[in-house]
């Protein structure tokens, strides 16, 4: 589906009109906005018509955090070529000045054998849970890195209601660049000529060797990996067979029902062309080999880990439309079900234990 610049705005705008929280409110249709955050479209020359780069990327993650409190950037690795790896923590202010109690707290929710059924239950209904929107692991798929941008934007400068209870109930990392060195030639791997979709099990690559301690520290409850491929259309989860054996029901749950459904939602509102393993069977994503930014999150960490696939036949605004649209969606999500999500998170736990217990795979 082409749009216009017009439609465009439109299409962004019906992304992220008001709807229900999860607290049962009803905000308005139109968002707000803090006016000392520096929208994209002012920081980056040409943005969101054509690719950011990362040095534009890196600057505009360190000018928002300097503009409020709801935002820390930080760098989780340097790539070969010196390139510093840099991610931010957004929400509330108090929850982002202690990301680490929020780690803290539910990782708790990760041992049954300390933490009682009771305690669980508290801590799923009072504490936020830790999302990730992570892209650009292949240096030539750029659209998420900019959707990134946005993502952080939103996140960051919106105070109307429905993003303020996005901020209680999450943290939310944004990593936009997995991969500096390949963005800045265009290239789908490392300057070391190594694919890092491939590297999230052995970690051999200064890049990915600094993203695994970063995500086992801050563990996700659901984390987006954006990519693109070729064609018009968009794929997100539901995945195909196979899918390895360790994968907990909930985990699938969470991206079929959860988010799969949400964003189903989404990218019908939008009118976007997409697919899922659902809708063509045929499909050739799976949640297999334990290499990929998918299986390694959702099996490490008990995680909803989701490959996202666009489509580059289509022009760079509408790559970053419909990545931005997908992305909120599931963070949206994510939001909206935290406390059903993490209730669940400590039930998968308990059963993992149990099983091992039992010697059961």
């Amino acid at each position: 589906m082409r749009r216009t610049a017009i439609g465009v705005t439109l299409a962004l705008t019906a992304a992220l009109l008001g709807a229900a929280t999860a607290s049962g409110q009803t905000c308005p249709a139109t968002p707000t906005y803090d006016p000392s955050i520096t929208p994209p479209s002012t920081a980056i020359a040409g943005y969101p018509t054509s690719n950011a780069s990362t040095i534009a990327i890196n600057a505009y993650f360190e000018l928002v955090d300097s503009q409020t409190d709801r935002v820390t950037t930080d760098s989780f690795a340097t790539s070969w070529n010196g390139t510093p790896l840099l991610y931010s923590f957004v929400g509330t202010e108090e929850n982002v000045a202690n990301v680490d109690t929020v780690a803290a707290e539910q990782k708790r929710l990760r041992d049954p054998r300390t933490t009682t059924q009771a305690e669980a239950d508290q801590l799923a209904a009072s504490i936020p849970a830790i999302a990730w929107y992570t892209a650009v692991v292949h240096g030539n798929e750029q659209s998420g890195g900019d959707s990134a941008v946005e993502v952080l934007y939103q996140l960051a400068a919106r105070i109307d209601c429905e993003v303020e209870d996005i901020r209680n109930n999450l943290v939310i990392g944004v990593m936009p660049t997995q991969n500096p060195d390949g963005r800045d030639a265009n290239s789908r791997t490392n300057i070391y000529s190594f694919d890092m979709n491939r590297d999230w099990f052995a970690g051999t690559q200064p890049e990915t060797a600094g993203k695994l301690p970063l995500l086992a520290k801050y563990p996700p409850i659901v984390l987006v990996d954006a990519h693109e491929m070729g064609g018009n259309s968009f794929f997100f989860p539901p995945n195909n067979d196979p899918i390895y054996h360790e994968i907990a029901p909930q985990s699938i749950n969470w991206i079929d029902n959860v988010y799969g459904t949400a964003n189903a939602a989404a990218a019908n509102a939008g009118g976007f062309d997409f697919f899922n393993c659902t809708t063509q069977p045929s499909c050739i994503y799976d949640l297999f080999y334990m290499g990929y930014g998918d299986t390694v999150p959702t099996t490490a960490f008990t995680s909803a880990g989701m490959t996202f696939e666009k489509g580059s036949g289509d022009s760079d605004q509408q790559r970053w439309l419909e990545q931005f649209t997908i992305g909120w969606s599931t963070i949206k999500a994510a939001s909206d079900n935290k406390d059903t999500i993490l209730s669940e998170y400590y039930t998968a736990h308990v059963n993992a234990l149990q099983q091992g217990a039992d010697g059961q795979l």
